[in-house]
């Protein structure tokens, strides 16, 4: 066999193969799907892939099918977009690749479904019954649109209607209860079953109420010095303002009040007694009472005697040890100063320490220490002396006067003899 002909042969033999080998490749449109939905006002992207290889590289060419035009091209390149889909973008689109003489179609479909709106009464009243609509002004393509209405995930109630490119709208009738309804949401949802597709909207529901449950809570232990931290809340619509007021007595300076409801500050033995807490809006007013029992001392501590400072021996003598507190003090000790203890003839009874016959050991300086309940104390000191006996001693301002007037008396009787004498003798 010739060469030159066996040569021809196998380029022939090449040729062929390369050509097979062109044939195996797929065009592919993404997104993938021989039907997209796409909605009016959305953007679309549709790009075209071959996967295989072409003799001189790899051309695209976008076409759309037109009932009156046939095939219109559209697009070179292996991206088609449209930037705002409009209901006249509605179609069948082929990608072509000329080398191979592929072909890719895609149907794209335009619907036109606006979002739904919400519309109720303004003020929504407790255990009033009102009604609620949702519509929506553009659908397309005519159809069945289901409606459901949904509370949080509970299905309230569903419907069905016919569309014809015409606003549409449904009406739910619903009691108000403001346990059950206040601050939940109530939710619209339109399908279109032709295509599945939907939109929602929902709205949250405020019921106008009064202020109901005033709840208060103070710390367990109020102590003097401690820091307050008391706080007032309530549930309402509007939502209530929190006033807080000391019934039959001024507001305490040196508490703060702050909008959010809560009152702050240091306590003092002053701030016991009755608080109010007034929670009100538009739509009414309630109240609750707290009282706040502060515990404080002890303070004034002092000791009190029944016979003062001075004493005789053996006497009574009574010490009371008296302090300012709340609760009262239940806790005293006795000693003297400063031994640090008590003769042994002497047993404290709480508060009260009693001598019954006062002598010389029991002179000396006495402490009560006291101790309230939260921990802290105080000291008081007394003083008791003994007085000393006074001694016995004769008084001579009796005899004083009895010895004058016997010398005057004397005098005048002996005067009184001499001169009798004497005048007997002259004669």
């Amino acid at each position: 066999m010739d060469i030159k002909y066996l040569a021809i042969l196998h380029l022939c033999l090449i040729l062929s193969v390369a050509g097979s080998y062109q044939d195996v490749g797929q065009v592919i449109i993404k997104p993938l799907g021989k039907e997209l939905t796409v909605s009016v006002g959305s953007s679309l992207n549709l790009t075209c892939e071959y996967t295989a290889q072409c003799t001189g590289g790899i051309t695209y060419t976008w076409k759309k099918v037109d009932t009156e035009t046939e095939k219109n091209i559209i697009r070179s390149g292996s991206t088609l977009s449209i930037t705002v889909v409009k209901l006249e973008d509605e179609g069948v689109y082929i990608c072509e690749v000329p080398c191979v003489k592929n072909i890719k179609k895609v149907t794209v479909r335009v619907y036109s479904l606006a979002e739904p709106v919400i519309e109720m009464p303004k003020d929504l009243k407790d255990n009033t019954t009102v009604a609620i609509t949702c519509s929506v002004n553009s659908i397309h393509p005519p159809g069945v649109v289901n409606i459901s209405w949904y509370q949080g995930d509970n299905m309230l109630f569903s419907e069905k209607k016919d569309s014809d490119d015409t606003p549409i709208s449904f009406t739910l009738s619903i009691h108000l209860n403001k346990e059950q309804h206040h601050g939940k949401k109530i939710k619209c949802i339109m399908q279109l079953e032709t295509l599945n597709v939907s939109k929602e909207q929902f709205e949250i529901l405020h019921i106008y109420h009064m202020p109901s449950d005033v709840n208060i809570e103070v710390p367990s232990s109020l102590t003097e010095g401690k820091a307050l931290l008391m706080s007032c809340t309530s549930t309402g619509y509007p939502n209530p303002a929190i006033q807080w007021e000391k019934i039959d007595q001024p507001w305490p300076i040196h508490l703060q009040r702050h909008p959010n409801g809560t009152v702050t500050g240091l306590l003092a033995p002053a701030d016991s007694g009755q608080y109010q807490c007034t929670a009100s809006n538009s739509q009414g007013t309630k109240s609750n009472l707290i009282t706040l029992d502060v515990q404080y001392g002890p303070t004034n501590t002092s000791i009190i005697s029944s016979k003062g400072h001075f004493i005789q021996e053996g006497e009574f003598l009574n010490l009371t040890c008296v302090s300012e507190s709340h609760p009262k003090v239940k806790c005293y000790k006795w000693s003297m100063i400063p031994e640090l203890s008590l003769p042994k003839d002497l047993t404290p009874y709480d508060g009260y320490l009693t001598i019954k016959s006062f002598h010389k050991e029991h002179e000396g300086i006495y402490e009560c220490e006291v101790t309230h309940q939260n921990g802290k104390t105080q000291r008081a000191y007394f003083n008791v002396i003994l007085i000393e006996p006074e001694r016995e001693m004769i008084s001579p301002a009796p005899q004083l006067p009895g010895a004058v007037g016997g010398g005057v008396i004397c005098g005048l009787l002996v005067g009184g003899i001499c001169g009798f004498l004497l005048a007997k003798w002259l004669k």
